[in-house]
């Protein structure tokens, strides 16, 4: 029964860890990514592959910006593909002097996707949630936007 605890505590001890992965390190304002990001790139090709878009995520940086609406900060681990026309981001929190991905509870929640062209149609937050902004030029695609809840 006492193995069977420590196995138990073990497990619950090893997914908050993962779950509170560093993902980026803040030295003097500079954002430097630290998180292995093959696995972070492999799951977002995959959600993109199940939204029923091909692509390969080449670029990938840390965001930042001011929610318009509640004026509340907020960061992002940024993914694109070459010619930018995919766009790909997932919330991220400060934690002391890192950047960890936001939980599952957390809002804005999930992996956002916003795709069609290549200028405009960028993830941000508005009164805490996913958008796409600005919309794309008339003489390009449209701009869609994608949420996909992480379980």
């Amino acid at each position: 029964m006492k193995n069977l605890f420590y196995i138990v505590l073990f497990g619950l001890l090893t997914t908050v860890c993962v779950n509170a992965q560093t993902i980026v390190t803040i030295r003097s304002g500079q954002y430097r990514i630290t998180a292995d990001l093959l696995p972070i790139k492999t799951n977002w090709e995959k959600v993109l592959k199940d939204e029923g878009i091909t692509a390969s995520l080449v670029n990938f940086v840390v965001k930042s910006g001011a929610d318009k609406t509640t004026g509340k900060t907020y960061y992002f681990l940024y993914g694109t593909n070459k010619d930018q026309s995919v766009k790909v981001a997932q919330g991220l929190k400060l934690k002391g002097a890192t950047l960890v991905f936001l939980s599952k509870n957390e809002t804005p929640a999930g992996i956002m996707t916003c795709t069609g062209c290549v200028n405009g149609c960028v993830p941000a937050i508005l009164n805490g949630n996913w958008i796409c902004d600005p919309a794309c030029n008339k003489s390009d695609s449209e701009c869609i936007k994608t949420e996909t809840i992480i379980q």
